[in-house]
């Protein structure tokens, strides 16, 4: 904006929000899981991102043909040997980050394994309740919009 690079956007939705961030960098990570990587060939791939919530620095951005649990945790891993071992992380509810509602017995999955073995606090956003992981899924809008939303499938992964 004070560059005259950038300009202010109007707000999608009209409602009063709570703005929060860690203290110093390193005390939170924000991670989760976008799709919309579309190769020639029909399949999907998607993207393991992760931010460091103080500094809005982008600690992973992986890309992974399957979601799986450990495609994950390789990436997760790889991010704290380049970075650092953040205090806490904060996910949404998906498999591949929590066995607590696991049927018909909650389980430890390796994600949580991981952060328990790292002594990271893994802190889960309350159901449908997007705006707690705000600046990663502001980052996934952003990259939505200015790579992915406008290009052809890639020719390979």
């Amino acid at each position: 904006m004070r560059n005259g690079l950038m300009t202010s956007q109007e707000q999608e939705h009209k409602r009063q929000f709570k703005c929060w961030h860690r203290a110093a960098p390193m005390h939170l990570w924000q991670m989760d899981l976008v799709g919309g990587v579309f190769l020639a060939d029909g399949r999907e791939c998607k993207l393991v991102t992760g931010i460091d919530d103080h500094s809005r620095f982008v600690v992973i951005s992986t890309l992974v043909t399957v979601p799986s649990g450990r495609a994950v945790c390789e990436a997760f891993v790889s991010a704290m040997r380049r970075y650092g071992v953040p205090s806490e992380v904060l996910t949404d509810h998906g498999k591949q980050f929590t066995g607590r509602f696991a049927k018909p017995l909650p389980v430890e999955v390796m994600f949580e394994r991981i952060c328990r073995q790292n002594g990271i606090t893994a802190r889960l956003t309350k159901p449908r309740s997007p705006t707690t992981t705000g600046k990663i899924e502001r980052f996934h809008k952003t990259l939505r919009r200015e790579f992915l939303d406008h290009v052809a499938p890639f020719a390979s992964f």
